[in-house]
C-alpha cells in the first residue's frame, strides 16, 4: 500500500518548528499584493520582515529617517516659521508666498531692522 505524499509523519523537529512558527495567511487584490512585493523590493525586505516590524521586533532603519525627519520639520517649522495675527479674528496666519515675504522684507528694512552684528562686507 503506498501513502500519499502529504501523509507523511513530520518529524519531531519539524512539528516542534511548525508550532512555534505558525502560518499567516491573507487574501488581497492582486494589484494591492504587486504593489506590496514592490515596495518590499525597493526597501530589501521579506514580507516576514514587514510584518515584525508591524510586531514592534525589528525596526527599519528607513522608517526611522522618515520619523526623525518628521520630528526635524516640526522642530524647524515651530523655530522659524513667522506667523502674524489676522487684523479681522486674531487669528495665527503663517507668512508664506512670495508677496507675503516681500512685504515682510520691505517693513524690516524700513522699520530698521539690522543683523546683531553685521558681517564683513566683501570686495
Amino acid at each position: 500500500m503506498s501513502r500519499k505524499r502529504n501523509s507523511k509523519k513530520k518529524s519531531p523537529s519539524d512539528d516542534k518548528y511548525d508550532r512555534e512558527n505558525p502560518t499567516v495567511s491573507s487574501r488581497i487584490p492582486r494589484a494591492t499584493r504587486d504593489n506590496l512585493y514592490a515596495n518590499l523590493a525597493k526597501r530589501g525586505m521579506s514580507l516576514a520582515d514587514a510584518m515584525k516590524v508591524l510586531a514592534g521586533e525589528i525596526e527599519v532603519k528607513g522608517l526611522a529617517l522618515d520619523l526623525a525627519r518628521g520630528e526635524g520639520m516640526e522642530y524647524a517649522t515651530k523655530l522659524y516659521r513667522v506667523t502674524y495675527a489676522c487684523s479681522d479674528c486674531n487669528g495665527p496666519v503663517h507668512l508664506t508666498g512670495t508677496e507675503a515675504k516681500k512685504a515682510a522684507a520691505r517693513y524690516m528694512t524700513e522699520h530698521g531692522w539690522h543683523h546683531r552684528q553685521c558681517p564683513p562686507q566683501q570686495a
